[in-house]
C-alpha cells in the first residue's frame, strides 16, 4: 500500500475524507469509500491503484459489488446463456459482462431454468417484475476447508480437511453438474446425525455457524438449555428497548488481498 499512497492522490479523483480501511473475513484489505457519487470515485480509484500496482505479482485489485443470485425458470430450450445475459443487460440497462449466467438446466414439466448472479439492486428490480425470475436466499459464509459455517478457510482451526468434497454427496471424482449419488451432508454424517441433505442447507444441523470451526467440532457434548429464573426483591419490569436495526449498511469498496489489488427489467421467456 506504501506504492498506491505515493502514486495515487485521492483529490484528484474527488475524495475528500480517507477511506475507511478494514480486514475483511478473507484476509483482503478493504478501502470503504463514502460520500456522494462513491460508487464513480471507488472506480476511479481501483483504476488508479491497478495502474500504480501494475506488474506487482500476487497483487489483485478489486472493484466488488453487492450482488444477488436469481433464479430464471420458464423458458425453453433453445435459449442460450449469451441470449439471457443481453435480454438482462437490455433489460436493466447494464453490459452484459455484469451478469453471470449458471448451467442451463431442464425442469420436470420441460422447459428450462439457470441461475443467475449480478448486482443486489439489479436483482431487487428484476424480482419486482416477476416474469419467471425469483430471488434466492443469500447462502451464509461457509469453509471451504471443513464445510461449516460461518468462517472461512483462512481462518479454520478445525483439524479436519474436506477440501474438494462436493456440497450434495460429500464425494469426490465427479464433476458435481453430473452428480447421480444420493444426498448426503458428509459434516453430519461425520457426527452420526441425520445426513439426507446438502451441507448447510436448511435442514442441516450439523454444520452450525461457527466462526473459526474448532478441533472439537466433530464431538459436540449436549446442549442444555439454560433454566429461566423469577426475578428477585428489586428487580423492576423488564424494559421495553426498542432493537437495533439489523439493516445492512451498504458501501461500496476495493479489495486487497495477497497486497495485491485488483479491479475489481424483466426478463422475458424466449
Amino acid at each position: 500500500m506504501g506504492v498506491v499512497r505515493g502514486k495515487v492522490q485521492l483529490e484528484s479523483i474527488g475524495i475528500t475524507k480517507p477511506p475507511k480501511v478494514r480486514r475483511t473475513a478473507t484476509g483482503a484489505l478493504s478501502l470503504e469509500i463514502s460520500g456522494q457519487d462513491n460508487g464513480m470515485k471507488a472506480d476511479a480509484l481501483a483504476a488508479k491503484m491497478s495502474e500504480a500496482l501494475s506488474g506487482k505479482e500476487g497483487v489483485r485489485v478489486g472493484r466488488p459489488l453487492m450482488t444477488a443470485d436469481l433464479r430464471i425458470h420458464g423458458f425453453e430450450e433453445s435459449v442460450t446463456e449469451e441470449e439471457i445475459k443481453e435480454a438482462l443487460a437490455k433489460a436493466s440497462n447494464l453490459f452484459s459482462l455484469t451478469f453471470t449466467v449458471g448451467p442451463i438446466r431442464k425442469q420436470a414439466d420441460g422447459l428450462c431454468t439457470t441461475l443467475v448472479k449480478c448486482p443486489l439492486a439489479v436483482a431487487n428490480a428484476l424480482a419486482r417484475e416477476g416474469g419467471g425470475v425469483v430471488m434466492l436466499e443469500k447462502w451464509p459464509l461457509q469453509c471451504y476447508k471443513c464445510l461449516e459455517l460461518g468462517h472461512t478457510r483462512s481462518t479454520c482451526h478445525s483439524d479436519v480437511d474436506r477440501t474438494g468434497a462436493y456440497y450434495r454427496c460429500g464425494n469426490t471424482g465427479h464433476p458435481a453438474r453430473e452428480c447421480l449419488a444420493p444426498v448426503s451432508c458428509a459434516v453430519c454424517q461425520s457426527k452420526g446425525m441425520p445426513h439426507n441433505h446438502r451441507v448447510g442447507g436448511p435442514i442441516c444441523k450439523g454444520s452450525k455457524k461457527r466462526k473459526g470451526g474448532g478441533k472439537t467440532a466433530e464431538k459436540q457434548g449436549p446442549v442444555t438449555k439454560p433454566t429461566s429464573q423469577a426475578p428477585t426483591a428489586g428487580e423492576g419490569a423488564e424494559s421495553k428497548t426498542k432493537p437495533k436495526s439489523t439493516k445492512p449498511k451498504v458501501v461500496d469498496n476495493l479489495t486487497v488481498k495477497g497486497f495485491q489489488v485488483t479491479q475489481g427489467g424483466s426478463f422475458r421467456r424466449g
